[in-house]
């Protein structure tokens, strides 16, 4: 059954779908299944790699392809494949390794199977699957978008570094000011939160079922797991967490938030000063051909 906006529970997948459409790429379940695949399929090949023995030496030679393959695609079909399955196991990530188990036999690596999931715990993918789908969503939409407003602000601040108008404080009348020094405090202040977002270094973490690689040191006791952990996390482009438990602790991704959180409050108040500059008659917004700003009253522009 095919699923239409007016169907929709929240406004956000209703009236609202085509302005938030490409956050679905990051935020979707069907991009987090992608991704916990991703992850699934970086840390097979990497435990056969050290792991795997003399067994690597009678792989196909292009076994790491053939994995990686299953990654690029992977369609909404194969999403559902996964759901499927979990409605009977009743657990995500369980679907998710049963699925992958199938595709390996049908791509000819089934002697990878018993190296699926081996020695980790359900958070160790998740977490690392929400830090890649961030790190995505900020390096690919949220900067880019974030730097395209800094530019526009900034450059109608130098066109109206000369535009006087009224400063107010507290609401109320004070001395001039200009148009142009009012845009560029604002695109200051959103340039300077964009340069601390695009420096943050989203967290991961890979230890187990309560965070100490205890079944991976029994299997394989030769290995530095602490090691081989903060490597393959760090392949992924994030900051290794070793004192972690089940789970990751939430403090980095909260402070990731929190700088979001600031740089909504920020918009918040741009928006809510233009509104107030509008009341007063000293700005006018232009509506779209055909478009109505008011049921009743044809003048409004709101």
């Amino acid at each position: 059954m095919s699923f239409k906006p007016l169907e929709a529970i929240i406004p956000i997948d209703g009236r609202y779908r085509r302005r938030v459409a490409e956050a679905s790429n990051y935020f979707s379940e069907y991009a987090l299944i992608k991704e916990r695949l991703r992850v699934e399929i970086e840390f097979l090949i990497r435990i056969v790699e050290v792991c795997g023995g003399e067994m690597e030496s009678k792989l196909p030679r292009d076994w790491r392809d053939r994995l990686l393959r299953l990654v690029d695609e992977f369609k909404l079909e194969d999403a559902e494949r996964v759901k499927e399955l979990e409605k009977t196991l009743g657990h995500d990530v369980k679907a998710l390794i049963n699925y992958l188990r199938e595709k390996l036999h049908q791509i000819g690596l089934e002697q990878l199977s018993p190296y699926i999931h081996l020695g980790l715990t359900s958070d160790d993918v998740n977490n690392l699957a929400y830090s890649l789908l961030l790190t995505r969503f900020r390096d690919e939409v949220l900067i880019p978008n974030l730097i395209e407003v800094v530019k526009t602000m900034s450059e109608k601040a130098r066109e109206n570094l000369e535009t006087i108008m009224l400063g107010r404080t507290h609401g109320v009348p004070a001395v001039p000011t200009t148009f142009g020094r009012f845009l560029s405090n604002y695109a200051y202040r959103l340039a300077r939160i964009a340069d601390e977002l695009v420096s943050f270094k989203f967290p991961g973490k890979l230890g187990g079922a309560v965070g100490d690689h205890s079944a991976l040191k029994f299997t394989y006791p030769r290995v530095d797991w602490i090691e081989f952990s903060k490597d393959f996390v760090e392949s992924l482009g994030l900051e290794y967490i070793p004192a972690s438990t089940q789970i990751l602790p939430h403090d980095r991704i909260s402070e990731f938030l929190n700088k979001v959180s600031i740089l909504d409050a920020v918009a918040s108040n741009l928006c809510r000063d233009l509104w107030l500059l509008s009341s007063l008659g000293l700005l006018v917004f232009g509506r779209r051909i055909g478009e109505v700003h008011s049921s009743t009253m044809p003048h409004k522009s709101n």
